[in-house]
């Protein structure tokens, strides 16, 4: 008889493979103008990025009220996504084709 013995992964290395690092390239700032759109590299989907907003309380004592808490908006940050501004969902397609993106959905 043959007998076989069964291989268990080491839970350790399994669990360093799954670290997931996203990696900021960059900031910019908005364009007027402009509408920042998001590019799945996976599925190849084009859309508008989405926003949250926070109150941000800044020290302003030239404003009429400097108690006023201002609104800050952050980009929701997807997992293979890039993003860029351009002016509407046309103008955003050339600029993936013209960066090298051919599979637009």
């Amino acid at each position: 008889m043959i007998q076989t013995k069964s291989c268990k992964a080491d839970p350790v290395a399994i669990e360093q493979q799954e670290k997931k690092v996203v990696e900021l390239l960059g900031t910019t700032r908005k364009r007027p103008g402009l509408t920042l759109f998001e590019y799945n590299k996976l599925t190849g989907e084009l859309n508008k990025a989405a926003f949250t907003e926070e109150k941000v309380h800044v020290a302003d004592f030239s404003a009429k009220n400097p108690e006023k808490p201002t609104m800050r908006s952050k980009v929701v940050i997807k997992e293979h996504c890039i993003y860029f501004q351009a002016l509407n969902m046309a103008n955003a397609s050339k600029k993936l084709i013209n960066a090298g993106c051919t599979r637009i959905v």
